[in-house]
């Protein structure tokens, strides 16, 4: 696993093999990665910049930008970038529905396995360090 230093507390981590899933992506062979920091530390905008120049599509791991009308103070990418790099997991959910871990994990592990089949790469991008990095 390489450990990858943005600098202002931004980390990537490549290949995140497992994490989110307890090994299941392992058994693909390919890799994730997981872009990681604290809140306004520019997370979004370094998934999108690899994920043109990588062919990936974006999975949030934001917990707000997950529900619709919730784009303020969630950084939810622009339309233009939505249409140019396909992201998953923004805005599908009613504020009122509720949504965990153990159904985050299970529509990840769905979605990576779907962006691998279409021969893409798969970047996860959210969370903070004291909660999943180094």
């Amino acid at each position: 696993m390489r450990l990858l230093n943005f600098g202002a507390g931004l980390w990537a981590v490549a290949p995140m093999v497992g994490l989110l899933t307890g090994g299941m992506i392992a058994k693909s062979g390919n890799s994730v990665l997981l872009i990681i920091g604290p809140t306004a530390a520019g997370k979004s905008r370094v998934a999108a910049y690899v994920a043109e120049r990588a062919g990936a599509e974006i999975i949030s791991a934001d917990a707000r930008a997950i529900y619709r009308g919730l784009e303020i103070g969630t950084d939810r990418p622009p339309a233009e970038l939505l249409r140019r790099v396909p992201h998953h997991l923004i805005g599908i959910l009613d504020p009122r529905e509720s949504y965990d871990a153990a159904r985050f994990r299970a529509d990840c592990e769905r979605l990576v396995h779907e962006i691998h089949a279409r021969g893409r790469r798969a970047i996860v991008v959210g969370g903070a360090p004291c909660t999943c990095g180094p």
